[in-house]
């Protein structure tokens, strides 16, 4: 995308999954079927993401002032973006290494994450639902649906532990010019 405030609009706002004929994908949402398998793009959309909460109030207009002091709520958004519920298998005296759910941003982020854990990216996992109920829309991308439902939640959750900062937002900060 060429304009930068439609491609973070693109992936902070819900997604309308569909599929009007046999070979559309539109299933998929926003995402290709290499970002959702194999996790491609996904330092472009982080980068996105992060430049919308450091520079853009949330109608899109630039915030004035220096973008450093906005760090630590970028920072928290690009948490809550990722969330995916925890999967109960961490030790307790290692939890910070193996955290990847946000749940408690959504207050701050109602728009990235649900009180309940999932999440932008995450969410992709219920994007699946729409080609397994209507195969008569998506024909060889029936066989990735399956592939999504079933070991999305647990590959993202992999990736969430390896790129997520070590120190986690107990509280973010929100600045008053992102109000």
């Amino acid at each position: 995308m060429i304009n930068e405030w439609e491609e973070f609009c693109a992936y902070t706002r819900t997604v309308s999954y569909t599929a009007s004929k046999k070979s559309d994908t539109t299933w998929l949402g926003r995402f290709t079927f290499a970002t959702i398998l194999e996790f491609e793009g996904m330092a472009r959309i982080l980068t996105i993401l992060a430049r919308g909460y450091l520079f853009h109030c949330k109608d899109g207009a630039a915030i004035s002032g220096n973008p450093h002091d906005r760090i630590d709520y970028a920072r928290c958004a690009l948490c809550a973006w990722c969330s995916v519920p925890d999967d109960g298998k961490r030790a307790l005296d290692k939890e910070w290494q193996f955290r990847t759910d946000f749940s408690e941003l959504h207050t701050e982020f109602p728009e990235l994450v649900d009180a309940d854990g999932p999440a932008g990216f995450s969410a992709m996992s219920s994007a699946p639902q729409t080609a397994l109920t209507h195969p008569e829309r998506c024909a060889a991308p029936l066989k990735y649906a399956e592939v999504i439902q079933s070991k999305f939640a647990a590959a993202w959750r992999s990736k969430v532990m390896c790129i997520r900062p070590r120190f986690l937002c107990p509280k973010p900060r929100v600045p008053d010019a992102a109000l």
